[in-house]
């Protein structure tokens, strides 16, 4: 049974709670340093636990928000590329005076390399920085740069041809070439000139949302989100919303009247289905889902990283409030237009392709991610709803089966639902 509620539509578009997402392509570069590869699925390393917890412990020592996936793969190219340069100073690595200092710029290196998406820009320039300060620590390259800092040598190189910033951060450069850099700008005795206003590209404006709209890697490190909302639709009803959300595409939406469950819309990672009380579960095609199936996007469009393209189109303004107008599209083919208020970086608005317009405000941080408290949608034919959270929950305890339908002789479904109605009741206006 195919719900009949005319604001469906619109809570399919809902972004604020990352009910439509996309993410931004970002690959890894052809030319990283070949460190060995990673251990493979089911493969075993041929390093020792206790090797691998040392070299880890003091990534997280100097990178507390390093992902750890992301170090199990860094750990695994140090220890292959340390054994290759130096077998004998390898065969010590858990002795006390191994001098892992003098390893820190291939370290970090490695880390820059494996940090590619656009929501780690401000983790990768930290990374750079340390191994700028790790270079610069060393005794050759310090007779050279005397008492420059890292953070004014990074400001140097970013201040130089764009390729030699990139190719720092995403751990491309060698230490000959970092310290050929270095010694340029030393020998040229000269500040680097005023860099001219840049003119952001849409590449660009997707990389600062990343690091404006989330605390270091809250997004990669988040795995389930929990909300439950307040709907006034356009015909002046007042309904509640609760949304399950898990990782990777996971999602359960129940829309509750005056406490009772009207139905329940879900994708449990094969198929979407619905089922309302007193009905069995239904399976919905997915050519049929429409706009719903992008419930199933986990992550904020502009800060995941794949599958989805951009395009600046020309600046706009809400209000006082001038904007970046980007023009999203999906592997499907379909598009929205976000818009990015150019002092925040908060999405404070959008375009859909059937011509609503939605608003976005009351911005708050949960779980290290900025979520709009407020949403505001107007469609095509002047019809207003507001949707207002009332709580939103990081990762909250999912598990798979509450997104399958319920089987024969189940308990009662939507026992959920109640519960978290009564856990945190809407008082009556």
């Amino acid at each position: 049974m195919r719900p009949r509620f005319s604001f469906f539509r619109f809570l399919a578009h809902l972004s604020a709670f990352a009910l439509v997402l996309t993410v931004v392509t970002r690959s890894f570069a052809a030319d990283a340093p070949e460190a060995g590869a990673a251990v493979a699925a089911g493969e075993a390393s041929r390093f020792t636990e206790t090797q691998r917890e040392y070299i880890h412990s003091y990534i997280l020592q100097n990178l507390p928000d390093f992902p750890r996936e992301v170090a199990v793969v860094t750990v695994e190219r140090f220890l292959s590329e340390l054994q290759r340069r130096s077998p004998g100073e390898f065969d010590r690595l858990l002795s006390p005076d191994f001098p892992l200092r003098k390893y820190r710029s291939l370290l970090f290196q490695l880390i820059g390399a494996q940090l590619t998406g656009p929501a780690q820009v401000a983790l990768r320039e930290e990374v750079a920085r340390k191994r700028l300060e790790a270079i610069l620590e060393s005794q050759a390259v310090g007779k050279v740069v005397g008492a420059l800092d890292a953070a004014t040598a990074l400001a140097k190189i970013k201040a130089m041809a764009p390729v030699h910033p990139r190719r720092l951060v995403e751990g491309r450069m060698d230490d000959d070439e970092v310290e050929l850099l270095l010694r340029k700008d030393r020998e040229a005795g000269a500040a680097p000139a005023p860099a001219k206003p840049k003119v952001l590209t849409a590449a660009d404006i997707v990389a600062e949302f990343g690091r404006r709209n989330q605390e270091g890697a809250a997004w990669q490190k988040l795995r389930a989100l929990t909300i439950h909302s307040r709907l006034r639709t356009a015909a002046g009803e007042d309904l509640e919303v609760f949304l399950l959300r898990m990782r990777p595409d996971r999602f359960r939406m129940a829309i509750v009247a005056a406490g009772a469950t009207r139905f329940v819309i879900s994708y449990d990672g094969a198929k979407y289905w619905q089922q309302a009380p007193g009905r069995p579960a239904q399976e919905i095609p997915a050519k049929t889902v429409g706009a719903s199936r992008y419930l199933s996007e986990f992550v904020d469009p502009l800060v995941a990283e794949s599958g989805v393209s951009f395009e600046r189109l020309p600046d706009g303004a809400d209000g006082a409030a001038k904007t970046y107008r980007l023009s999203v599209r999906r592997a499907d083919g379909s598009t929205y237009v976000a818009w990015i208020d150019q002092e925040t970086f908060r999405q404070i608005g959008r375009e859909t392709d059937d011509q609503q317009i939605i608003r976005y405000s009351d911005f708050r941080m949960v779980g290290g991610i900025a979520l709009a408290f407020r949403e505001e949608s107007t469609d095509a034919k002047g019809g207003k709803a507001v949707l207002t959270l009332v709580r939103a929950t990081p990762d909250a305890g999912l598990i798979q089966a509450l997104f399958e339908p319920a089987g024969a002789g189940a308990p009662d479904y939507f026992a959920l639902e109640r519960m978290l109605a009564g856990a945190t009741p809407i008082p009556a206006k």
